[in-house]
C-alpha cells in the first residue's frame, strides 16, 4: 500500500526546526501542526512520492546504515500513521 498526501499542509522552517504546516480556515484549527526531525522530513518526501512503507524503510536503513529493520519499519509505520491520523495523507492501494 502507498500513501497519498492530502496536500493540505505546507513543510516550513521554523526558529531552526522543520514544522508540518496544516492549510487551514482557522487559527483554531491549527491543533495538528507538528515539528519533525530530518528523519520525519524525509519520511513525508517519500510518502509525497507515494513511497510504499518498505520502500520508505529501505530509504532510511540505507542513509543511516541501520541494520534493525524491525526496528526502522515499526518506527516509521507509527509516524506515518500520525500523519495519516492528523489528516495530512492517506493510505492508498
Amino acid at each position: 500500500m502507498k500513501y497519498t498526501s492530502l496536500h493540505n499542509y505546507s513543510i516550513s522552517k521554523i526558529g531552526g526546526e522543520m514544522v508540518l504546516v496544516p492549510i487551514v480556515d482557522s487559527i483554531a484549527k491549527m491543533d495538528s501542526m507538528l515539528v519533525i526531525n530530518e528523519t520525519g522530513a524525509l519520511i513525508v518526501e517519500k510518502m509525497e512520492a507515494g513511497c510504499t512503507l518498505g520502500e520508505i524503510v529501505d530509504e532510511i536503513i540505507r542513509m543511516y546504515n541501520n541494520d534493525d529493520r524491525a526496528q526502522v519499519e515499526k518506527e516509521t509505520r507509527t509516524f506515518a500513521e500520525s500523519l495519516c491520523s492528523r489528516g495530512f495523507f492517506k493510505l492508498s492501494d
